[in-house]
Formats: structure tokens, sequence, C-alpha cells
């Protein structure tokens, strides 16, 4: 599974808080561009990133709710780029690291 990351300079809250802050949930943090964003089981939360000339802003989040994890990956996708994310910030319970 390759992540890809945007290379421009960004300002607003860094990579390193967001997984920070998952971690304090007890949850792990994997954040991808949502192009390369993987496949995902029901009850993933996920957090939708624009990332634009004024910086990194969360703009949308979501819960899988099929049982089916690439009907869950279609639909990340389509609301991503209907609200214009770049980033998807995947949220996983710390037990499961699948």
């Amino acid at each position: 599974m390759t992540r890809t990351m945007l290379s421009k300079k960004i300002t607003g809250p860094s990579t390193d808080f967001l997984k920070w802050a998952g971690r304090l949930m007890g949850l792990n943090t994997d954040i991808y561009s949502l192009v390369s964003c993987p496949a995902v089981p029901f009850g993933t939360r996920y957090l939708f990133i624009a990332i634009d000339e004024k910086g990194r802003r969360p703009i949308g989040v979501g819960k899988a709710r099929s049982e089916t994890p690439s009907l869950n990956l279609a639909s990340i996708r389509l609301n991503g780029s209907r609200l214009g994310a770049s980033e998807v910030h995947i949220y996983r319970d710390a037990q499961s690291r699948s």
C-alpha cells in the first residue's frame, strides 16, 4: 500500500498534530491523497482535508457504512471529490490495524 503525500508547504494543523490527536482518542491515523485511499471496512471513520493557498483545513467527516470495503472506497472518493478534498485521514481503532 503506497501513501501519497503532497509536497508543497502547507499551513494549518500539521500532519503530526492530526495523528497525535487521533492517538489521544485511541485511534491510529493513516493519511492518503484522495486518489490513493484504500478500501476500508465497515465502521471506519474518516476526515476530508482541503489543501489550498489558505493551507490545510478539515471540510468533512464520515463513517464507512457498507459491509463491502470497495463500496466504502467509492463513497469516500465520491464524497471527497464533491467537497473538494485533497486528503483523507483514515481513523482506525488502535486494536485493528488492517
